[in-house]
């Protein structure tokens, strides 16, 4: 069985689900006549919604869903910000000392981006490279402290676990 996902004013030709979470809720990105380029959340049996910023712009790139926590980032006018939203009421909130490089999300709101951990009261798990230095990323986060993504130095990139974060 398949259905199509809808938004409300959605521009015909472009609309994507990006994530699933485990009622069924979806998580998606369209183009909407009326705000552009939209991301976009749509639990079973109700419509789907735009995400707001925390500036209140709809400006933004939803990348995970997990029991109800979603994570992304906002573009404001000077910079992007990670943001994570509340999962009953999806109340936005920027992730202070967060960059914009949001990857992934877990059930207890756990943000894991390009070289951290955000946790959801606010500590912050710096991620180490295995390099001195370079890029580095957690791609995925489980509800037990490990996180696995990549490790770049500048010519290589490689497959990375961290555990304890």
């Amino acid at each position: 069985m398949v259905r199509e996902v809808t938004v409300a004013r959605q521009v015909p030709g472009w609309a994507e689900a990006n994530d699933i979470d485990d009622d069924g809720t979806i998580l998606g990105a369209a183009d909407d006549a009326a705000l552009g380029r939209i991301s976009f959340v749509q639990r079973p049996h109700e419509p789907a919604r735009a995400l707001r910023g925390p500036a209140g712009t709809t400006n933004v790139n939803a990348v995970g869903i997990r029991s109800g926590w979603i994570a992304g980032w906002e573009n404001q006018t000077s910079r992007s910000v990670a943001v994570r939203w509340q999962p009953r009421t999806g109340a936005p909130a920027q992730i202070t000392d967060g960059n914009s490089g949001v990857c992934s999300v877990n059930s207890r709101g756990s943000v894991g981006m390009q070289d951290a951990i955000a946790h959801r009261h606010g500590r912050i798990v710096q991620l180490p490279g295995l390099w001195d230095s370079g890029a580095r990323g957690a791609k995925v986060l489980s509800d037990r402290g490990t996180a696995a993504g990549f490790s770049y130095d500048g010519a290589q990139v490689r497959a990375a676990v961290w555990t304890g974060c």
